[in-house]
């Protein structure tokens, strides 16, 4: 997928996106990590993170879910706004 992150994580962000897209949650979101570890300008990345918290077909994310948190559960946005894993997830 055409991205504006770094062609370097092209690639890994697309094995990224297959796991998502297959429902591997927890891989999928060590893939979109190890994505934003390489280029932490890479937008996509935190939108497939918060992404994997949510579970359409069974249950919304909650608070207690046992996933890994990357960034400590709280991403930067545009550089002055820190928002929560759960609180980005809810806008997907």
């Amino acid at each position: 997928m055409d991205t504006s992150c770094l062609p370097g994580v092209s690639a890994d962000f697309d094995r990224a996106l297959a796991l998502l897209h297959n429902f591997w949650y927890a891989r999928a979101l060590e893939a979109f990590t190890e994505v934003a570890q390489r280029d932490p300008d890479c937008a996509f990345e935190y939108w497939g993170a918060a992404k994997t918290y949510d579970h359409p077909f069974w249950d919304p994310p909650t608070r207690s879910d046992k996933h890994p948190q990357p960034h400590g559960g709280v991403f930067n946005i545009g550089h002055t706004k820190e928002i929560s894993i759960y609180d980005l997830a809810a806008m997907v």
